[in-house]
C-alpha cells in the first residue's frame, strides 16, 4: 500500500497545526511521490528543526527538505527571548486579560 501524497501532506499538516511548539500558520507542505518540502517561515531554530522531525514521522514520507527560514521578529539571546514591541505588547495584553 502507497499512501497518496494528498494524505501524505494533510497528515504532515494536521500534526504541525496541532503542535504547541510549532506555529504552522506560514508553513506550507509540499509532497510530490513521498518527497515532502517545507517552505515558509518558522519562528526560532527548534521550531524548524521539529516541523522537519514531525514530516519525518509521517508513515509514507521518504525524505524531507526543510525550505523553512527562521523569521527575524524574534531572536534568542543565550537561554532567554528578545521579544519585538509587537510581541511584547500582546503578551502583557494577555497578562491583563485583555484578550
Amino acid at each position: 500500500y502507497k499512501r497518496s501524497d494528498d494524505r501524505i501532506r494533510e497528515d504532515i499538516s494536521d500534526r504541525l497545526a496541532d503542535d504547541p511548539y510549532v506555529d504552522a500558520s506560514d508553513i506550507e507542505v509540499k509532497v510530490n511521490e513521498g518527497e515532502v518540502i517545507l517552505e515558509g517561515h518558522a519562528e526560532n531554530k527548534n521550531a524548524k528543526r521539529r516541523a522537519e522531525d514531525i514530516a519525518e514521522a509521517v508513515s509514507g514520507v521518504k525524505n524531507v527538505s526543510n525550505h523553512l527560514k527562521v523569521s527575524h521578529s524574534t531572536a534568542t539571546v543565550g537561554s532567554s527571548r528578545v521579544y519585538s514591541d509587537r510581541e511584547d505588547d500582546r503578551d502583557r495584553n494577555r497578562r491583563r486579560g485583555w484578550f
